[in-house]
């Protein structure tokens, strides 16, 4: 699995893979306990936490950030992407989160998602989380609509 780092142009979202960096330190993962949403106020509204559950493997969105759940129209919070009616961005963030369980790394970058027949241009990271420093318990994601694609469709 290649580093999805370089990948990522998007300002907001390479700030936000500097701190988590910072905060894993030299372990393999940094703790949901190490983050303080008072750090990354300029995201907030994109920033998504799910719990991971195994046997069987499922994620749970602990939170959506306002700013997802506005251009989404609805909110997750508290469901399972399991759960989601949408059947091709259901699978589409089962894959991208397993990838992150399965890889234990950070993964993201440009990507696309059709979602309710219109195509959705994004830059985005998810990043695994660990409460013991072994298991992964926790994804954090962060996510940035491409707003110049979405202007281009609109023009």
């Amino acid at each position: 699995m290649e580093d999805a780092r370089p990948a990522v142009t998007e300002p907001r979202l390479r700030r936000f893979l500097s701190y988590l960096e910072e905060k894993r330190g030299d372990r393999p993962f940094a703790a949901r306990g190490d983050l303080d949403p008072l750090d990354f106020p300029y995201l907030l509204g994109e920033v998504v936490l799910l719990d991971v559950l195994y046997l069987p493997l499922r994620f749970r969105y602990r939170l959506v950030g306002a700013g997802l759940a506005g251009w989404r129209g609805y909110d997750l919070t508290g469901k399972f992407v399991h759960d989601h009616p949408d059947p091709a961005y259901r699978a589409q963030m089962l894959a991208r989160y397993r990838e992150v369980v399965e890889t234990r790394r950070i993964t993201g970058g440009a990507e696309h998602l059709e979602l309710e027949g219109k195509r959705r241009a994004y830059q985005t990271i998810r990043a695994p989380l660990s409460d013991n420093g072994a298991t992964v318990s926790v994804i954090i994601a962060a996510v940035v609509m491409d707003r110049a694609a979405a202007s281009a469709r609109r023009a």
